[in-house]
């Protein structure tokens, strides 16, 4: 995450929890032994067809070739997601990166995006921390979305 501006930096400890009991939702990338990417993920307790995508990282040499659009492919085939219709994130209003990446997911889903505020950044305290608006992804009549991949293929 150290070399994924403008990610937040989250203590190891942390990455362990997700990578152990968040498993089912998290995805990695490698190539030549070297971590290239990474979505971390997590099914919302309040919303079981709702997947908050947590973090995307992408290393430098490899953005622009879509892999994250390849790793969220892979994550949403998994069984255990079928009835995900929903894509959820939160995105700081500069991260204009990660907002065209979301946008594009979007159309490949063929899902509605919206967008709305989510955190102001008084809330960080003395944090230096932007806003978070709220990106909700959402499929036509609630179709899964692996269903939408699978319909791609054929």
């Amino acid at each position: 995450m150290k070399s994924c501006p403008p990610l937040d930096l989250n203590s190891s400890y942390l990455y362990f929890l997700q990578a152990s009991h968040f498993a089912d939702t998290c995805i990695l990338a490698k190539q030549n032994n070297k971590i290239v990417g990474f979505i971390s993920a997590y099914i919302r307790p309040d919303e079981a067809n709702n997947l908050f995508i947590w973090q995307v990282a992408v290393a430098e040499e490899m953005r622009g070739q879509g892999l994250a659009k390849q790793l969220l492919n892979h994550l949403i085939m998994r069984p255990h997601l079928a009835n995900i219709d929903t894509i959820t994130t939160t995105i700081s209003p500069s991260n204009l990166s990660s907002q065209a990446v979301f946008r594009k997911m979007a159309q490949h889903f063929n899902c509605d995006i919206t967008v709305t505020s989510f955190l102001d950044s008084s809330i960080f305290g003395q944090d230096t921390h932007e806003a978070e608006d709220l990106y909700t992804l959402k499929s036509a009549q609630a179709t899964p979305l692996i269903k939408c991949l699978q319909s791609q293929k054929d």
